[in-house]
């Protein structure tokens, strides 16, 4: 009998649990069993840095890694929840695989996407190259067929990495945040997998923060957007466009946040640059 979810433990809100990584060869490397730390990179530039690994040395990949955490592969190298029950990362010893191929695969796909956006801000159809990467058929002829098609592409991509909307009550406020994978089964998964919950817990939220975050920034006008604080969160309509790459701030943390979240990270750099170096 399948044991009923535990919905007192740890939930899929929580920042992305990043376990400890290391690099073989052309695979990461990585144990669920932690000891795990809260993913430390900046969230409005997640989806540019992801697509930056396109090209990237296998070196890189570790860095962001070791920053962000994994991207949540099963063994068949697809999000772990493209099934129920989900199925697990490639095992070898007390480790998880995942190859690093896949990754680039999938950061040159979301590196198309926004160079063919970028395009279309020009008034330009984008590269034959990038449209290759992400369309199955010949280019698109006139703006509306490609501004359609792109639409497209990002649907089918959210569909594939399962994005589910959850409501979570999170520091006193109820707010709409992203997973990867049906809830439930979610809860299910980590109920039998005790020994990797914590990282399972959060296992596909990488995934699933890089395609909405494409799908943000590829939407026109106010559109919706995730407030910069990293204590909020929040999903909110601005009144005004936010520019690609730049933070912003809900109505309820407003440019008090941004000036706190501004003075945190100095600080953070200047320690940083005062730590002894081997």
């Amino acid at each position: 009998m399948t044991e009923a979810p535990d919905f007192r433990g740890r939930l899929p809100f929580d920042s992305i649990q990043v376990p400890p990584v290391r690099l073989e060869g052309d695979s990461l490397y990585f144990q669920p069993q932690g000891p795990l730390h809260p993913a430390t990179g900046q969230k409005e530039r997640l989806v540019f840095d992801f697509a930056n690994l396109a090209d990237a040395s296998n070196e890189t990949f570790l860095e962001f890694a070791r920053s962000w955490g994994v991207l949540g592969l099963c063994e068949h190298e697809k999000p772990l929840f493209h099934q129920a029950p989900p199925c697990l990362p490639r095992r070898e010893g007390g480790e998880f695989v995942e190859p690093i191929a896949s990754w680039r695969s999938r950061a040159r796909h979301i590196r198309a996407i926004l160079n063919v956006k970028a395009s279309l801000k020009r008034d330009e159809l984008g590269a034959r190259a990038d449209w290759r990467t992400i369309w199955p058929a010949k280019p698109p002829a006139d703006r509306t067929d490609a501004g359609k098609s792109l639409g497209i592409v990002t649907s089918i991509l959210l569909s594939q990495v399962n994005v589910h909307p959850a409501l979570f009550y999170v520091d006193n406020r109820l707010t709409i945040q992203f997973v990867s994978g049906n809830l439930l089964d979610l809860l299910r998964a980590m109920g039998e997998n005790k020994d990797i919950s914590s990282w399972l817990s959060t296992s596909g939220n990488l995934l699933a923060e890089i395609v909405v975050g494409t799908a943000l920034t590829l939407q026109e006008g106010t559109g919706w957007t995730v407030c910069s604080t990293p204590e909020c969160r929040r999903l909110y309509q601005p009144k005004r466009h936010t520019p690609e790459g730049r933070l912003h701030f809900c109505p309820d943390c407003g440019k008090r946040a941004a000036w706190r979240l501004s003075k945190r990270r100095r600080a953070a750099k200047e320690t940083k640059g005062q730590q002894p170096t081997d």
